[in-house]
């Protein structure tokens, strides 16, 4: 009988166990990394927030520092902490209609600070519509870009009836796109039941958008005036939010309003973030402290031939230090992405006073958008030397008779190039809306390419 064949030896797994916890204790590792994470309360990738700190700012109206030859000033910091009600500030609660090809004419934005322009010329807001003091506070409103709809009718009774609020209410204000097709926002001393109260006295439907309720005598998305109350804000307050902040937001279409609380929560760009506007919204170059401004779309100071400013004989000077010129630099001016035109703050203290103040002339800041900062010092010489010599297509009467003390310097805002002008206005500060009315801007004039 055959024993039994003895099973063969194997020499035990070491290695192959040593592997198996090298494993286990990498796993382990990991848990604990994560666990520590939960622990810390950041799983994000992202590096902790910074705050962006900037030096003092100048006075308003100040204009830019010059800018070394072959230099530019540098850009704007990321996410500049902005005064809340500032300019950019606003322009932050906005959706970027620019980018979505929803801005078929010229203008984009128009912005007021009716508060500080009123606080600069010491002016108190009137307490009512009765108040005795309502008529200098409205004279003063004549410095300000406010849409008409808002100004002439924001003040008679009728509009707080079926509203709730009135203009005297109103601090800031930014309007987005053309009439009637507004986007407003605004900020103020409103009071919530008392706009409710009006709104719901006036048929306004309460409706839920993203979670927010909207306030609308129109849901759908065309301008129905239809409404008796839609009529005294021809349509603009037909669908109405008021967000937890105060801010009180307002549009004709449900869509726009839609839009404007996407941007709110977060959920798509603002107007501000546009490369186009970011490039204006430089920290310390008093967009911050802007009484008023008007953007537009470079198609306004698209000109032709004939509206051109009038030829002068005055050769082109040399590029001016201030201009950062290069010696590539040639007269003529490239084409101009967007332009905003305003007012600084400080202009209020000279319109409060009866007799002008010597050294204090109203100011106006014009801030010009190239594709490229090279265009932009190219497009720096030749606006200076319109200013300085070129005769106005509209006026017949040299820039400088009405555009004084000009000064023009040039901003690398990174992925674009900015021209900004400042310059006193020689028939005071009402006199930057008399020239937007009359498109009076030939010394930014540029022709398309043939």
């Amino acid at each position: 009988m055959t024993a039994p064949e003895s099973p063969a030896h194997h020499p035990f797994p070491w290695a192959h166990i040593g592997a198996i916890v090298l494993v286990v204790a990498f796993v382990i590792a990991g848990i604990w990394i994560v666990i520590r994470q939960f622990a810390d309360g950041d799983l994000s990738d992202d590096p902790p927030p910074t705050t962006a700190i900037s030096p003092e700012a100048s006075p308003p109206g100040t204009p830019p520092p010059a800018t070394p030859p072959g230099e530019a000033t540098p850009g704007a910091v990321d996410d500049p902490a902005w005064t809340v009600g500032s300019l950019p500030h606003m322009l932050g609660l906005a959706p970027d209609r620019l980018s979505d090809d929803s801005l078929p004419l010229n203008h984009v934005a128009s912005y007021a600070d009716i508060a500080g322009w009123m606080a600069a010329c010491g002016i108190a807001a009137p307490q009512s519509l009765d108040d005795s003091d309502l008529a200098g506070w409205e004279a003063q409103l004549d410095n300000l870009a406010i849409p008409s709809t808002l100004r002439d009718r924001g003040l008679d009774p009728v509009w707080r009836q079926t509203y709730g609020f009135d203009l005297t209410q109103v601090d800031q204000v930014l309007i987005v796109g053309h009439a009637p097709d507004y986007l407003t926002i605004m900020r103020g001393s409103f009071d919530a039941d008392e706009l409710q109260t009006a709104w719901v006295a006036s048929g306004y439907q309460a409706v839920e958008v993203d979670e927010q309720t909207v306030w609308s005598l129109s849901p759908g998305d065309t301008i129905d005036l239809s409404a008796q109350e839609s009529r005294p804000a021809l349509g603009t307050m037909n669908n109405v939010v008021m967000l937890d902040d105060g801010t009180l937001i307002a549009a004709a279409r449900m869509s726009r309003l839609g839009s404007a609380l996407e941007v709110v929560f977060g959920n798509a760009p603002s107007l501000a973030e546009n490369d186009d506007l970011d490039a204006l919204l430089v920290p310390d170059s008093g967009v911050e402290t802007l009484a008023s401004a008007v953007i537009s779309k470079g198609s306004l100071v698209q000109g032709t031939e004939s509206t051109m400013p009038l030829p002068v004989s005055t050769p082109l000077p040399l590029p001016r230090a201030d201009l950062a010129a290069t010696p590539e630099s040639e007269p003529g001016m490239p084409q101009v992405n967007v332009l905003l035109i305003g007012i600084p703050l400080n202009n209020a203290v000279n319109e409060a006073s009866p007799t002008p103040q010597p050294g204090s002339p109203a100011v106006i800041v014009i801030n010009v958008v190239f594709d490229e900062v090279e265009e932009a010092r190219r497009a720096g010489v030749e606006i200076a030397h319109r200013l300085d010599v070129a005769l106005s297509p509209v006026t017949g009467q040299p820039y400088r008779d009405r555009l004084v003390q000009a000064t023009t310097s040039v901003i690398d805002s990174e992925n674009r190039g900015v021209v900004a002008v400042d310059a006193a206005l020689l028939d005071g500060s009402t006199d930057w809306l008399a020239l937007l009315s009359d498109r009076d801007f030939g010394f930014l004039f540029w022709l398309p390419e043939e």
